[in-house]
């Protein structure tokens, strides 16, 4: 707390940015003195804007630095950068899309042929084949499609 004070009245342009009256010297003077004159126990935090960080010392544990960044920055820089790439990656493939470069004769299918070929020999041999069948089943089997013929008396 004491350092965020320190900062605070070390920094009069927050003020006018928050909408607040910058501290008169002798008030300014007085709360210097106030919080030199509290007794903390253990290291003090200090508290350094991004302008007054020393390289090393800002990272240390018992500074709160400017230039400390949370995980949301980072995300939000990593998202941005991604969707530049992608911006740029799809900008450049409409150009070359609108110029012609890419059409569907260039796309090889002759391996997909190849499968289709394979797939029509093996429906027809499929069909063939149930054809015969059907017609063992209906004309060899006794009982299919013949008629019983009553050769007797009655």
């Amino acid at each position: 707390l004491k350092a965020f004070i320190k900062f605070i009245m070390d920094h009069p342009s927050l003020a006018s940015e928050f909408r607040f009256s910058k501290i008169p010297q002798s008030i300014y003077n007085y709360n210097i003195a106030t919080l030199n004159s509290i007794q903390t126990s253990g290291t003090p935090f200090v508290f350094e804007s991004s302008s007054t960080t020393q390289a090393g010392v800002g990272a240390g544990p018992y500074v709160i630095s400017g230039k400390r960044r949370g995980y949301q920055d980072l995300a939000l820089a990593a998202a941005t950068s991604n969707i530049t790439t992608l911006q740029s990656s799809v900008a450049s493939l409409e150009a070359s899309s609108a110029a012609g470069g890419c059409s569907c004769k260039d796309y090889d299918d002759s391996d997909v042929k190849a499968i289709a070929n394979v797939a029509a020999v093996f429906g027809v041999l499929a069909f063939v084949i149930s054809v015969i069948v059907a017609i063992k089943v209906f004309c060899c089997t006794p009982g299919w499609g013949r008629r019983k013929r009553n050769l007797g008396s009655k």
